[in-house]
């Protein structure tokens, strides 16, 4: 009787007597108790447990439904003995079968040619895998800059004895350029912030425009330098930020050219531009232009009221494939996280970090269980780093999305977002190719010109929007943290429920 089991590293798990071989038909019965969620694990003295990978359960479910299999299988039901030869014919077409984990006794005891065979497979596998070695893993952690820390930034700025000083130190030692923009308040909110030289008259619900065109609407907001607009370009990193000398706080950071250029940049993007397509093209998609879709948790319609992870496939996708986009998703979500962490202040990501680390859960899906462990995958090559932490629990995928002026509800102040990929600008009708499809901060006036690589720290709850894009497609990953989402949670962990949580176990995970 085959036996299911979820944890960090494995998806399925069987037994059988010890002294027998497993056989593919018992993954075959595994598969049906997988949909039933059978959890139960089950060890004794008689039997061994056999667990499978959780990155090899589509191709193996792939290679028991061959109809050539499934009459081997059939003959091995009726056959109260099965032949060597048979059990032979089943396993030696797969490749899988030499990765299977083992607890207790041998895999093979006295069945000597099934054990030669067992050891010709496990050699072909190690030959032709292409998951990558420790050492490949830590070597491209150093080119991405996936173990950098950057500290905090708002203490040496404050601690300045001018604002030149803490330019001058902040382009020194963290490599930004350091603004100084004062945010500005609605006109709406003059008697709690009286005394200001300006206000603005933002609205929600309009379209952001850098040019004007003959078809532009008569209501937009212009953001162009005429109306008192900052451009940050795609090859300057800068923090924003308000106030006066010595309380001085951050609006806004920007961080270009992430990660900086190595062998591993292009194919990199090239794989995370793929995963943002073939999600959005596959998952549900909101009311906006573009394309979105959701990984994470999610409290689905506003009136239903229901905690869970998003279910947001359109497309009549098989389980191997959408588990095989779980996957490929929740590695670029978890990829940003490391990122975020690597190259924004810790004065912003420590908020993060310490509510994942009071308990709130990282991501995960409906196909893969709550733990740490991400999958990238970079020219055909697999970096599963196992233990690594995994990102917040709320992400978005985005394709040729554009946004109105609007507000988030968040319950955190800051959200993050990375563009790993740009086309569209050659062919659009903008006078200039850095226009288009541009992040804006109304309230800061700012645009930033987005570019492949650029990554951002923003405030959700100030009015921003994407501006018009016109045939510029950007392909982005985001992580935020709505404000239903978190309460719903603190209501189920009330009433005595919980959800796996992530800390920040990056220090020595990435091997």
């Amino acid at each position: 009787m085959p036996i299911s089991t979820s944890g960090p590293s494995y998806r399925i798990a069987y037994f059988c007597p010890s002294a027998s071989l497993p056989s593919l038909l018992d993954l075959q019965w595994a598969e049906a108790v997988i949909q039933k969620h059978d959890t139960d694990v089950i060890n004794g003295p008689l039997h061994t447990v056999y667990y499978l990978s959780v990155d090899l359960y589509p191709a193996v479910l792939a290679y028991i439904k061959d109809d050539h299999i499934q009459e081997l299988l059939k003959a091995h039901i009726a056959m109260a003995a099965p032949s060597i030869e048979l059990q032979r014919e089943i396993y030696e077409h797969a490749p899988l079968f030499a990765q299977y984990k083992t607890r207790g006794n041998a895999i093979v005891q006295d069945q000597a040619e099934l054990k030669e065979l067992f050891h010709c497979l496990w050699n072909q596998v190690k030959q032709s895998s292409a998951q990558a070695s420790h050492a490949e893993k830590r070597h491209l952690v150093q080119q991405l800059g996936i173990r950098q820390k950057i500290g905090s930034i708002l203490d040496n700025i404050n601690s300045a004895a001018s604002f030149q000083e803490a330019a001058r130190t902040v382009l020194d030692q963290f490599g930004f350029h350091l603004i100084l923009r004062q945010r500005l308040h609605s006109s709406r909110q003059k008697q709690d912030f009286p005394g200001e030289e300006k206000y603005h008259d933002f609205h929600k619900g309009y379209l952001l425009v850098e040019e004007i065109f003959e078809d532009t609407p008569a209501e937009v907001i212009r953001c162009t330098p005429e109306e008192g607009y900052m451009d940050i370009n795609p090859s300057e990193s800068a923090v924003i930020v308000s106030g006066n000398l010595h309380a001085y706080r951050i609006e806004l950071v920007v961080v270009c050219n992430v990660p900086k250029n190595s062998n591993y940049t292009a194919p990199l993007f090239e794989w995370l531009t793929e995963v943002v397509h073939t999600a959005c093209y596959n998952w549900r998609n909101p009311t906006h232009p573009g394309q979105m879709v959701q990984i994470g948790l999610n409290m689905g319609a506003r009136h239903a009221r229901v905690l869970g992870w998003a279910k947001s496939f359109s497309r009549n996708l098989t389980e191997n494939q959408k588990f095989q986009q779980d996957v490929d998703l929740l590695g670029s979500m978890s990829l940003l996280w490391a990122t975020v962490k690597s190259h924004i202040p810790q004065d912003i990501t420590g908020k993060v970090q310490e509510k994942l680390d009071a308990g709130f859960p990282s991501m995960a899906t409906r196909n893969i269980p709550e733990g740490c462990g991400f999958d990238i995958t970079i020219s055909g090559h697999r970096y599963a780093f196992s233990e690594a932490a995994r990102a917040p629990p709320e992400g978005y995928a985005t394709a040729g999305y554009q946004a109105h002026s609007h507000t988030d509800l968040c319950s955190l102040k800051w959200a993050f977002s990375w563009t790993v990929g740009r086309t569209g600008q050659e062919s659009s009708p903008f006078a200039s190719h850095k226009n288009g499809a541009n992040f804006a901060d109304l309230p800061l006036k700012v645009v930033v010109k987005n570019a492949v690589g650029t990554l951002l720290a923003f405030q959700p709850e100030e009015l921003h929007g994407t501006t018009e894009k016109r045939g510029v497609i950007n392909y982005q990953l985001s992580l935020t943290s709505t404000q239903r989402v978190a309460e719903a949670y603190v209501e189920l962990e009330s009433s005595g429920a919980g959800i796996a949580f992530a800390a920040d176990m990056d220090d020595h995970k990435y091997e």
